[in-house]
């Protein structure tokens, strides 16, 4: 059996083949995404977009378009990333409570994350190392030496409403 690239398909297809919703009245469930949420998923995929910004109100599923375009980056496109909030609370909540279920409830994303009693990989509060030698980084945008000294070809951010504007 010879080594064969990754399926081509868009992020919207494969988050729904692996990922499973893990709150709400459809936990337990896989993720069928909304056609407003395809397309934000889907245009993160395109090397020449730079930024994109949803701006909609509340429980509108927007953790779950960041949920599906990190966990492609993690298995079809290999690169350090970052998920970044306004607190610490924020993003260890989203950690614990919306990304780590959704890699432990998939056998195909628990593979590719390393084991945190694995001594010679790093997983802590700010970082978690992936099989494949790339990085998941927890920021918190409150505090700007998080930025300092990473390079990053994506960060995720949410609840940006709270992030103080200062001189740095």
């Amino acid at each position: 059996k010879t080594i064969q690239p990754p399926k081509i398909q868009k992020i919207s297809e494969y988050a729904q083949e692996v990922m499973v919703l893990q709150d709400g009245p459809s936990a337990g469930l896989p993720f069928v995404p909304f056609e407003f949420q395809k397309e934000c998923m889907d245009i993160a995929q395109s090397r020449s977009t730079r930024k994109i910004v949803i701006q909609a109100c509340s429980q509108l599923l927007k953790t779950q378009v960041m949920t599906a375009i990190a966990i492609n980056t993690m298995a079809n496109d290999p690169k350090n990333f970052a998920f970044a909030s306004s607190s610490a609370d924020d993003i260890k909540k989203f950690k614990t409570a919306k990304f780590e279920s959704v890699v432990e409830a998939s056998p195909v994303l628990k593979q590719m994350v390393t084991d945190k009693a694995d001594k010679n990989a790093t997983n802590s509060a700010k970082q978690t190392e992936l099989k494949n030698g790339t990085n998941i980084f927890w920021l918190n945008l409150n505090t700007p030496n998080n930025l300092r000294g990473l390079t990053l070809a994506t960060i995720l951010c949410d609840e940006i409403s709270g992030v103080e504007i200062g001189a740095q």
